[in-house]
C-alpha cells in the first residue's frame, strides 16, 4: 500500500503511515475488481458525485514579539558595556602601574637627597668643629695668642680673630716674622743676622701642622 501523503510503501491492512503518520486508504468488502476501485479514503470521500478533499488547514505564520527588537537593543547595550568596563579596569591597572612606579621613584629621590643632605651636614659639621688650642705646642699656643690679640686689619670678631690665628700659626712667613719681632722673648742675641736666620729656624721647627 502507497501512503497518498508521502507516497511510500507501507504493508498491506495498516492504518496509518509507519513514515508520516497519515491515515492509509482502507478497502471495501466487496470483491473481484472492485476492490481497485473501491478504496475509502478518510481524507477523500465522495458525495453526490463531487470528490471532497478533507485538508489540514496551514498553520499561520507566527508574528514577530514585539519585545525582540527591544531585546536585541538590550543585548547590545549590555555588550558594549561589557566593553567599556573591560578597557576601563585595563587603563586602571595601567595607571596603577605607574603610580606604583612614580611613587617608588619619588622614594629614591627622596632617600637620596636624605642621604646628600647627612653628608653636607656631616661635612659641615667637620668644617665648623671648632678648632683646640690646647693641642698646640707652648710655642704655638703663645704665637697663637699673640696672633689672636694682634689682628692684622683691626678689631674683628672674635670667630674671625680664631681664624687669622690658626691661619697665622700654619703659616712659616707669619710665624718668621713673630720670632723676628718676639726674638729677645725666645732667645736673648743682639746680632740682627743672627736674629733674622734665628728666626727662621725657629719658624721652621714650630710652624704648626694638622696631622
Amino acid at each position: 500500500m502507497y501512503c497518498e501523503k508521502c507516497g511510500k510503501t507501507n504493508p498491506e491492512n495498516q492504518t496509518k503511515c509507519k513514515y508520516c503518520g497519515a491515515l492509509m486508504p482502507q478497502k471495501t468488502s466487496c470483491g473481484g475488481f472492485g476492490d481497485i476501485l473501491s478504496y475509502e479514503n478518510s481524507e477523500n470521500s465522495v458525495k453526490e458525485g463531487v470528490t471532497v478533499m478533507n485538508t489540514v488547514p496551514a498553520k499561520a505564520p507566527e508574528k514577530a514579539s514585539p519585545l525582540a527588537p527591544i531585546l536585541s537593543i538590550v543585548a547590545i547595550g549590555v555588550s558594549v558595556v561589557a566593553i567599556i568596563l573591560s578597557i576601563s579596569a585595563m587603563l586602571m591597572c595601567a595607571n596603577v602601574d605607574t603610580a606604583r612606579d612614580e611613587d617608588t621613584d619619588e622614594e629614591e629621590t627622596e632617600t637620596r637627597d636624605i642621604t646628600e643632605t647627612r653628608d653636607i651636614t656631616e661635612t659641615e659639621d667637620e668644617e665648623e668643629t671648632p678648632f683646640d688650642p690646647e693641642v698646640l705646642t707652648k710655642e704655638q699656643r703663645d704665637a697663637y695668642d699673640y696672633f689672636f690679640n694682634n689682628p692684622s686689619q683691626g678689631e674683628v670678631s672674635e670667630k674671625d680673630k680664631e681664624t687669622y690665628a690658626l691661619e697665622s700659626i700654619k703659616n712659616e712667613e707669619a710665624m718668621q716674622k713673630y720670632a723676628l719681632e718676639n726674638v729677645d722673648k725666645i732667645k736673648n742675641e743682639n746680632n740682627e743676622i743672627k736674629k733674622e736666620q734665628l728666626a727662621k729656624d725657629w719658624a721652621k721647627k714650630h710652624t704648626y701642622k694638622e696631622d
